[in-house]
């Protein structure tokens, strides 16, 4: 299983709790700080379906 279909799956199942994680991770970075918009693109280099879903996910709320 890749990345992108084990975010993408976990993703399926709950995609608020998702977003909610990916947005708490984000908040923890310092050097460089992130948002949530840019964390989700750096997950894209790796699992571009699922980055596509966040975001999607993400423009909704």
């Amino acid at each position: 299983m890749t990345p992108d279909e084990f975010l993408s799956k976990i993703f399926a199942k709950d995609p608020t709790a998702v977003i909610e994680a990916i947005t708490a991770q984000a908040a923890s970075y310092r050097r460089p700080a992130l948002t949530t918009r840019e964390l989700i693109d750096r997950l894209a280099l790796t699992s571009p379906g699922f980055a596509e879903q966040a975001l999607e996910a993400l423009d909704d709320r």
